[in-house]
C-alpha cells in the first residue's frame, strides 16, 4: 500500500488464528511448557488475550525469558560419527511453542514475500521443488555432454554442520541486501542475540539421559528447529550462488532454440538442494573460478566445507577420446586449511541426492547398488511363515514399493 513496513500492523488477528490452527500438534513444548493445543482448547477469549499480549511485547520490544532458553536434543548420526562425542551428534533445538507461533506469523509476512528474490538454482528451498529437480538437471547435463563428446567438470560441495556455523553478522547483511525488513531482523536478534553482543546470546542446555546440562551461551549459527532457519540459510547461500553466477557461465545445453543463434543456448553452472551444491563446467578455468569463490565465501560466512574421503566435497571430470570417456587431470583444488579436494576418476560413482551418479553418464553402479537393496528386501519376504495373500502383498508393498518407486 506504499507505507513503511510495520510488523505489528502486519500480524493481524485473522493471521494469528490461521497460523494457530495450522501449527503442528503433539510436539515438544520446550522450556516454557506452553502448548498450542491448550490455547486452541481454551477458546476465543483466551486466544484474544494471548494475541493482545504478543502485540504488546512486540511494541515494547521485549520477549519472555522462556523464549531465550533453548533445549537441545542430541540425535545419533550414522557411522563413522562417534555418538560419545557431542560435536559428532546432530542437535535439534526444542523451542517454546508460543515463540514458534509468533515466528511462523512473522515468516508469512516477511520471508515468504521475498522468496522470489532467491535464485532459482536453489531448488531445495523453493516452493514446489524437490531433490528430483536438481537431480534430473544434473543427469540431463551429464548425458548431453556424453552424447556430444564434450569435456565436463563436476564440483560437489557439501557444507559441514551448516546451520550451527552460520555467522549471524554475515547473515544479517545478506538479509538486508535481499530486502528483509529491519524490524524482523531486530526481532530475531532480540530473541537469539546479535552477532556483536555475545553476552546477550540465547541460553542453551543439552537434554540428555542424565538430565539437563549446565546453561551456556550460543552466539553463533541459525538453530536447527527454529522455523526461520531454512529461510535464513537460503538467503545466506544465495550470496555465494549469485557470486558464482557472476564469474562462471557453466555448461551449454542444446535443444532450447535455433542452434545458430548464440542467445538461444541455455547455460547451467550450478544447482543446489539445501546445502548440497553441484557445479557443472566445461573448462578447468571456470572450475577454478567457482572454487576460489567458495573458499572466500567460506571465510566470510563462517561456514566450513565438508571433506570426508570421497563422501562430501569432491571434484571429478571427464573428456572423450575417440568417443571413449577418459578422466581429466586432477585440477588440484587447494583447501583453505591445506591439502586438496578429493579427486574422483570418471568411472567412480558419487551419491548425489540419493542417486549414484557418474560424470561419464554410466548408471551401472547405481543399478548394482539398487539391486542389492531389492534383493535384501526379497530375502526378508522369503522368511515369512505361511503368510496369507493379503499379508504378503502388504509386507512386499512396504519393503519394495517405496524403494523401487522412488528410483
Amino acid at each position: 500500500d506504499g507505507e513503511d513496513f510495520q510488523l505489528a500492523k502486519e500480524l493481524t488477528w485473522p493471521l494469528f488464528l490461521e497460523v494457530l490452527h495450522m501449527m503442528p500438534k503433539k510436539k515438544s513444548v520446550g522450556a516454557g511448557g506452553f502448548s498450542v493445543e491448550l490455547l486452541i482448547a481454551a477458546g476465543e477469549v483466551a486466544q484474544r488475550a494471548f494475541y493482545d499480549a504478543l502485540q504488546a511485547d512486540l511494541r515494547g520490544k521485549v520477549v519472555p525469558e522462556t523464549w531465550r532458553t533453548v533445549l537441545y536434543a542430541l540425535l545419533v548420526k550414522p557411522l563413522p560419527s562417534n555418538p560419545e562425542v557431542v560435536a559428532e551428534r546432530r542437535e535439534i533445538a526444542l523451542m517454546p511453542q508460543d515463540m514458534k507461533l509468533l515466528l511462523q506469523m512473522v515468516r508469512q509476512v516477511s520471508y515468504q514475500r521475498i522468496v522470489g528474490r532467491v535464485t532459482s538454482a536453489q531448488s531445495g528451498w523453493l516452493s514446489g521443488y524437490g531433490c528430483t529437480d536438481p537431480g534430473l538437471v544434473a543427469a540431463h547435463i551429464i548425458q548431453q555432454r556424453r552424447r556430444m563428446g564434450k569435456p565436463l567438470y563436476l564440483l560437489f560441495i557439501d557444507l559441514a554442520t551448516f546451520f550451527p556455523r552460520v555467522d549471524r553478522g554475515a547473515c544479517e547483511v545478506a538479509e538486508l541486501l535481499v530486502g528483509l525488513p529491519k524490524e524482523v531482523i531486530e526481532l530475531t536478534a532480540l530473541i537469539y542475540g546479535a552477532a556483536d553482543d555475545p553476552e546477550g546470546a540465547i541460553n542453551c542446555q543439552y537434554d540428555s539421559a542424565g538430565g539437563l546440562g549446565e546453561p551456556f551461551k550460543n552466539r553463533m549459527g541459525t538453530l536447527m528447529g527454529c522455523v526461520l532457519s531454512p529461510d535464513k540459510a537460503k538467503i545466506l547461500l544465495n550470496t555465494v550462488i549469485v557470486a558464482i553466477a557472476a564469474v562462471t557461465k557453466g555448461v551449454r545445453l542444446w535443444g532450447y532454440g535455433r542452434a545458430d543463434v548464440e542467445e538461444t543456448w541455455r547455460r547451467i553452472a550450478q544447482m543446489a538442494f539445501a546445502d548440497d551444491w553441484l557445479g557443472t563446467f566445461s573448462s578447468e578455468a571456470e572450475l577454478q573460478a567457482a572454487w576460489e569463490t567458495w573458499k572466500l565465501w567460506e571465510v566470510i560466512s563462517g561456514s566450513k566445507l565438508g571433506v570426508k574421503a570421497k563422501l562430501k566435497t569432491v571434484v571429478t571430470g571427464v573428456r572423450y577420446v575417440d568417443g571413449k570417456p577418459v578422466s581429466v587431470t586432477d585440477p588440484c583444488l587447494r583447501l583453505r586449511g591445506g591439502g586438496f579436494v578429493p579427486f574422483m576418476p570418471h568411472d567412480e560413482p558419487y551419491k548425489h541426492l540419493g542417486n549414484w551418479r557418474r560424470v561419464d553418464g554410466s548408471d551401472v553402479d547405481g543399478w548394482v547398488k539398487l539391486r542389492r537393496k531389492l534383493q535384501a528386501a526379497l530375502a526378508r519376504l522369503r522368511r515369512l511363515y505361511k503368510p496369507t495373500q493379503n499379508e504378503f502383498m502388504l509386507v512386499s508393498d512396504a519393503l519394495l514399493g517405496g524403494l523401487a518407486g522412488y528410483y
